[in-house]
């Protein structure tokens, strides 16, 4: 749901069986037409208030989320890694719960795993913001909580290091620097195949970034002395 732009034919529905789901959203009255773009001939979608978002992300709800076996996962878990500013928990979790449900994820582009995660935040009632713009560029992914707040950067079969280097490098979190929160950095490098997180970095102002890649099935904190190295190569200081 992080990019509602639809041409005229695509909007409309080809035929019942080529039909969109952001064409279906909008002919079921969950989405309106926000503006249009005559040069381009697109229009750009968005939920029509406030009620119809909550009802749509509920609705999901146990789609996305329903109890899997004797799992641990839950949204409160979710929930409460975000809103305590615990963003390791929250990815090893979010590893974690798409392993076992990764046929969410219907394409192998960049945008299907980008629009899993904003849609799994969204489900939990917290403030989400995709695609958002700076004067530098536009941000994947940011997510509010009372005291924290994420900035996410994702990338698709590339490395975690290009991710972090574009937040840093467009200077994304600029636009927050009036903010008291505490600002969590996350760059995040999603496989293909394995529809899941391959790896991911955390960088927090005057903190050591923590690193974390698959090791076997999990997802997990490299070593101090891969976090070293890492550092020595690409010239980070801190």
């Amino acid at each position: 749901l992080s990019c509602l732009e639809m041409d005229k034919d695509e909007l409309q529905g080809r035929s019942a069986e080529d039909i969109s789901a952001v064409a279906l959203l909008y002919q079921a009255g969950y989405l309106t037409i926000d503006s249009y773009d005559q040069d381009t001939q697109t229009y750009t979608m968005r939920f029509p208030n406030g009620e119809v978002t909550q009802a749509f992300f509920k609705g999901l709800l146990r789609y996305y989320c329903p109890p899997v076996g004797k799992s641990r996962l839950s949204v409160k878990g979710f929930f409460e890694a975000m809103v305590n500013g615990n963003p390791e928990k929250l990815l090893v979790d979010l590893h974690t719960f798409l392993a076992q449900r990764n046929n969410l994820i219907a394409g192998e582009k960049e945008l299907y795993f980008h629009n899993v995660l904003v849609v799994i935040f969204s489900l939990l009632g917290l403030q989400t913001h995709a695609e958002v713009s700076t004067d530098h560029g536009r941000i994947d992914a940011v997510v509010e909580t009372p005291r924290y707040i994420y900035l996410f950067e994702f990338k698709l079969d590339q490395p975690v290091e290009n991710a972090m280097e574009q937040i840093d490098t467009m200077k994304y979190a600029s636009i927050y620097n009036a903010d008291k929160r505490k600002l969590f950095k996350l760059g995040v490098s999603f496989n293909a195949e394995k529809r899941n997180i391959a790896a991911c970095t955390i960088r927090t102002e005057g903190e050591e970034d923590v690193i974390m890649r698959v090791e076997g099935e999990e997802l997990r904190p490299d070593s101090r002395v891969q976090r070293a190295e890492y550092r020595a190569q690409s010239g980070e200081r801190h």
